[in-house]
C-alpha cells in the first residue's frame, strides 16, 4: 500500500540537501554519486558533487527482506501470526536445511578483530557503495567497499563505525556477502538482543519500544512473574549444583519471600500459596531437566543441519551475565553462561530459557535470534569462539542446539542496524522517522506500542487515516484526540528529544578514548544489605571537590584492560579521597568469573536517557483515552482556568482540625502562617484542579507545603508528595511531623539519612506477606518519590485526591504530567518554586515559564 503525506512540502532545506540521488542505486544503471560532508580533511571533496542521501524506510525495508530470509526458509519474517510469546513458525515454515546457500571461506571472526572508523563520505555507484573513513584514534584512513546485501546499509557521514575483519584492515576493505566481513553502525547505540529480535516480525515495534517505554505503573503480568521465578529456581539449581526437587521446593520459598517478587505478587494483588500451585509443576521439569545435562553423561541435542550431539554442561561460568558489546553495538543479560562438552570437545556456550513451549521443533524465530546474537556477545567477551547455543522450553520439555552460523549472525547484525540507524535519527538528529507499519493484523493488534504507533503516524509522519492498513486500530486509540492535541505531542516530543541531544552530546562510551574515566581501582570488599555495598579504593588519592564524581551519580565499573564492560554499575553513596562506596540493587561483583584483585577495575559516568523515556512515556499516556487523562489535557493542553469550589473555610476551624491532628506537636499550623501563606493553603483546599503558588527564595514555600499537607490529611484526603530530585523530596519529607503516616519511596542509596526511618525498605522489611503489604500502601496517607520514580508497583493499584510537586519550575512540563495522572479526582496541584530551569534550550525554557503562569 502506497502511503501519501498531507504535505509534500514539508521537508526543511535540510532534508532537500540530503536527498536520495534521482536514479535509483540499486539499479547497476545509476550514476555515480558521492556523500561527503563539509570537513577539510576529506581527500576527495575536490572531486565530488555533495550529496548526503537519506534512504526512506520504505526502502529500507524491501531491503531487508533478504536478511530476513537468511533466518528462515526465505519467507518474510514480519508476516508471522502472534498468538502468544512463546509461538513463531510451524516446522514447515521453517526448514533450517534451507538456509541461504552462500558460501563463506571464513565463517567465524576471530573475536578480536575489530576497529573503529568515523566516516568521512559515500560514493555510490551502481550496485557499490564506497565509503571513506579514518581511524578514531588517529589519522590513517581506509576505504570499505559494501556490495551484496551490506549495500543497503544507510551510513551516515560524520558517524561512528566498527567494521570487524578477518583480517588486518589495509587500505581497502571489502564487505560482501561471499566473505564474513561486517559493518556496525552507530555502535555506541547499544541494541538488546530482545529488540533485535522482535524486529523480525515488526522493526517499528522494535523501535518504539526503545523510545517510548512505559513510565507508570508496574509493567508486570502473572505469566512474566511465572517465568521471572522460574529463571530463578534454574539459576539456583545450576548457581548451586543441586537438581533435587526438595532443594528446588526450598528454593522457591525463598525466592517468594524476596521483596522483588512479595512486590509484584502484591501488585497483582496474588498470594504465595497460588504461585507455589502454578509453579511445582515447574519444579519438577527443572530438576528432570539439570540433571540429565549437568549430573548424568548428558543428553542428546538436536543442532538441526550440524545434526545430534550428546550435550553436557561442564562448568557453569555465570548466571544473568550482564554483557556490554562495543564490538556489535548490543547489550543484555545471559541467562546462563556455561561450559559445554560435547563430541570431546569443551566450549562456552549461553543457555536461553523460556518458561513455555515452542509449536514447532526448531523453536521461535525471536527465540532463536536472541540465542545467536549472545553467542555473538560472549564471543567478544570471553575471547574465545562461540558457534552454537541452547534454547530451553520449561513447559515444552524442549531443549534445542541453535547453530550461530556467519548468514544468520550477519542478517541480525543488519537488523541490528536497521534499528540503530533510526535511533540515532530520533536521538541524534531529532528525526522521528519510523520503519513502515506492517501489514499484520495480528501483531498490530497485540502490540503494546499501539498509542505511541497511532501517534507517530498521525502527528510526526503527518499521514492520512486513509492510509493506515487497520484504521478501526488506529480510530480506537486517537479518537478522543483533537489535532490540538496531536500538535501538542509533537511539539512537546520534539523539544524533549532536543534537550536530551543537548545534555548528552558530551557523554561517552566507556570503549571511547575521549570518555572520562578513573582507572585503576581496586576491589577490597563487598557488604549485603537489601543489594550489594562495593568499596572501591583509587590508585592515587583524589579531591572529591575537584572530579566529575558526585554523591548519588550512577556510574559503570569495567575492566582495565578492556575485556569486559559494565561489570557493575550503581549509585555512589560514600566518596573520600582515597575510597568509594558503590551500591547496586542486584550485582555481587565477587561473584563474576571476570573478578580480579589488585588494581583491575576503571571508572566511568553513566549518562542515562531515563529523563527521555519518562517524558515520552508520559506525553504517549497524556494523550491516551479515560476520563483522567482527558480532564488533564483540557487543563494543560486547551488552557482551561482552575475551577474553585465555594466550600467556606474557616482558619478557626481549620486550625483547630490540624491541631488535633498534631496534638503535642505545635498545633496551631494555619494560626503561625502569614497572610499570603493562608491565602495559599486556601486556596489549594478550595480548588478542584490545579493551582500555581509562586514564591521567592525564602518565603516559606516549603513550611506552606508542609502545613496543607498536614490539613490535607486531617481532612482525610491522600497526598503524592513530589519533586524533580531526591533532595527536594527529602526536604519536604523531613518537614513534616513524625506522627504523619508517610512513606518514602526510592533506592536506598539516593535517601537522605534523616529519612531512611520512613523508606519503604525499613518500613515494609518485617512484611512477607503480599496481600498485607498492598494493604500497607494503600493505607499510607502520603507516598512521596521523585517524579522519574513512577514505576513501583504502588502507582498500579493506587491514585491520590492531592498532588504536590516542589520545585516545579525546575521541571519540564512532561515530566509533571506523571504524577498528574495519579490524581484520580483531579484535585489540587501546586506548583511551589521560583528559579531559572535546568534545560538548556529556548523552546524548553519557553514552555517551564509558561507552565508557571499556569498555561
Amino acid at each position: 500500500m502506497t502511503k501519501k503525506r498531507k504535505d509534500h512540502e514539508s521537508c526543511s532545506n535540510e532534508d532537500s540537501k540530503r536527498s536520495r540521488p534521482l536514479n535509483d542505486p540499486v539499479s547497476p544503471e545509476s550514476n555515480a554519486s558521492i556523500l561527503v560532508p563539509d570537513t577539510p580533511q576529506s581527500p576527495i571533496k575536490k572531486k565530488v558533487s555533495i550529496i548526503v542521501p537519506d534512504t526512506p524506510q520504505s526502502q529500507i525495508k524491501k531491503k531487508v527482506s533478504s536478511a530476513n530470509s537468511s533466518l528462515g526458509n526465505g519467507c518474510d519474517l514480519s508476516k508471522i501470526e502472534q498468538e502468544g510469546a512463546e509461538d513463531g513458525f510451524s516446522d514447515e515454515d521453517f526448514d533450517i536445511d534451507d538456509f541461504s546457500t552462500t558460501t563463506i571461506e571464513n565463517p567465524l571472526h576471530e573475536f578480536t578483530k575489530y576497529n573503529r572508523y568515523i566516516v568521512l563520505g559515500i560514493e555510490i555507484t551502481g550496485n557499490l557503495k564506497v565509503v571513506y573513513c579514518k581511524q578514531a584514534s588517529s589519522e590513517a584512513k581506509v576505504t570499505l567497499k559494501l556490495s551484496g546485501e551490506w549495500y543497503h546499509c544507510n551510513i551516515v557521514p560524520e558517524s561512528y563505525i566498527h567494521v570487524i575483519c578477518d583480517t588486518d584492515p589495509n587500505n581497502e576493505i571489502d564487505i560482501s556477502n561471499e566473505n564474513s566481513n561486517m559493518v556496525i553502525l552507530h555502535p555506541d547505540i547499544l541494541v538488546s538482543p530482545t529488540t533485535i529480535s522482535s524486529s523480525v516480525r515488526c522493526p517499528r515495534q522494535a523501535v518504539l519500544g526503545e523510545v517510548f517505554k512505559p513510565t507508570v505503573g508496574y509493567s508486570c503480568n502473572e505469566v512474566m512473574l511465572q517465568g521471572t521465578i522460574n529463571h530463578a529456581l534454574f539459576d539456583a539449581a545450576l548457581r548451586n549444583q543441586n537438581f533435587d526437587d526438595k532443594f528446588l521446593q526450598e528454593k522457591l520459598v525463598d525466592v517468594l519471600e524476596s521483596d522483588e517478587i512479595i512486590d509484584s505478587l502484591s501488585c497483582m494483588d496474588l498470594d504465595k500459596e497460588y504461585m507455589v500451585e502454578k509453579l511445582t509443576p515447574s519444579i519438577k521439569l527443572l530438576s528432570a531437566w539439570t540433571n540429565k545435562f549437568c549430573k548424568a553423561s548428558g543428553a542428546t541435542v538436536s543442532y538441526g543441519q550440524q545434526g545430534d550431539e550428546v550435550t553436557k554442561i561442564d562448568k557453569v561460568l555465570d548466571i544473568e551475565e550482564n554483557i556490554w558489546s562495543p564490538k556489535y553495538g548490543c547489550k543484555g543479560k545471559v541467562d546462563a553462561t556455561v561450559r559445554i562438552h560435547s563430541q570431546s570437545k569443551s566450549r562456552v556456550s549461553p543457555i536461553e530459557v523460556k518458561s513455555g513451549g515452542s509449536r514447532n521443533s526448531l523453536g521461535s524465530v525471536d527465540h532463536r535470534a536472541q540465542v545467536i546474537l549472545y553467542t555473538m556477545m560472549l564471543e567478544e567477551r570471553y575471547k574465545d569462539k562461540v558457534e552454537k547455543g541452547l534454547l530451553y522450553y520449561i513447559k515444552g520439555k524442549q531443549t534445542i542446539g541453535v547453530p550461530s552460523s556467519a548468514v544468520e549472525r550477519r542478517a541480525l547484525t543488519m537488523k541490528r542496524n536497521e534499528i540503530a540507524g533510526a535511533l540515532y535519527d530520533i536521538l541524534r538528529r531529532e528525526k522521528v522517522q519510523l520503519p513502515d507499519l506492517v501489514n499484520d493484523k495480528m501483531s498490530c493488534k497485540y502490540c503494546n506500542h499501539q498509542l505511541s504507533c497511532s501517534l507517530a503516524f498521525k502527528s510526526f509522519e503527518d499521514m492520512d487515516s486513509d492510509f493506515h492498513p487497520y484504521p478501526e486500530m488506529l480510530e480506537n486509540n486517537i479518537s478522543t484526540l483533537s489535532q490540538v492535541h496531536l500538535d501538542y505531542f509533537k511539539k512537546f516530543s520534539r523539544l524533549c528529544l532536543q534537550e536530551a541531544q543537548v545534555s548528552n552530546k558530551s557523554s561517552k562510551m566507556p570503549w571511547d578514548s575521549a570518555c572520562k574515566k578513573y582507572s585503576k581501582l581496586t576491589l577490597t570488599n563487598v557488604s549485603s544489605n537489601h543489594g550489594f555495598y562495593h568499596n572501591f579504593t583509587f590508585r592515587f588519592p583524589i579531591n572529591p571537590r575537584n572530579t566529575f564524581l558526585r554523591l548519588g551519580d550512577y556510574v559503570i565499573i569495567s575492566k582495565e584492560d578492556g575485556s569486559a564492560y559494565n561489570l557493575l554499575a550503581g549509585f555512589i553513596t560514600s566518596l573520600t579521597d582515597t575510597t568509594l562506596e558503590l551500591y547496586s540493587s542486584d550485582t555481587n561483583l565477587e561473584n563474576s568469573p571476570h573478578h580480579r584483585t589488585g588494581p583491575s577495575y576503571f571508572l566511568t559516568p553513566h549518562s542515562s536517557l531515563s529523563s527521555l523515556h519518562t517524558s515520552l512515556g508520559n506525553l504517549t499516556s497524556f494523550m491516551a483515552p479515560g476520563e483522567r487523562a482527558e480532564k488533564w489535557r483540557r487543563c494543560v493542553v486547551e488552557g482551561a482556568a482552575p475551577h474553585f469550589n465555594n466550600t467556606l473555610f474557616s482558619y478557626t476551624q481549620e486550625a483547630g482540625i490540624s491541631r488535633e491532628y498534631a496534638a503535642g506537636e505545635g498545633g496551631d499550623l494555619l494560626l503561625s502562617l502569614n497572610e499570603d501563606q493562608r491565602a495559599a493553603v486556601e486556596k489549594a483546599v478550595a480548588v478542584d484542579d490545579y493551582l500555581c503558588v509562586l514564591g521567592m527564595p525564602g518565603t516559606g514555600k516549603t513550611s506552606t507545603i508542609s502545613c496543607l499537607i498536614q490539613l490535607l490529611v486531617a481532612r482525610g484526603n491522600t497526598v503524592l508528595l513530589t519533586a524533580y530530585t531526591h533532595s527536594a523530596v527529602d526536604n519536604m519529607v523531613m518537614k513534616l511531623p513524625p506522627s504523619l503516616d508517610v512513606v518514602r519511596l526510592g533506592a536506598p542509596g539516593r535517601i537522605h539519612p534523616g529519612v531512611k526511618a520512613r523508606s519503604s525498605q525499613v518500613l515494609t522489611s518485617h512484611i512477607r506477606d503480599p496481600k498485607m503489604l498492598r494493604q500497607f500502601y494503600q493505607s499510607k496517607a502520603v507516598v512521596a518519590t521523585t517524579c522519574l520514580g513512577l514505576k513501583h508497583s504502588v502507582f498500579e493499584y493506587r491514585r491520590f485526591d492531592y498532588c504536590i510537586i516542589d520545585e516545579a519550575s525546575q521541571i519540564t512540563q512532561p515530566i509533571c504530567i506523571g504524577p498528574l495522572l495519579l490524581s484520580d479526582s483531579v484535585r489540587s496541584q501546586v506548583y511551589p518554586g521560583w528559579g531559572p530551569p535546568p534545560a538548556t534550550t529556548l523552546g524548553t525554557k519557553s514552555y517551564c515559564q509558561g507552565k508557571r503562569t499556569g498555561n
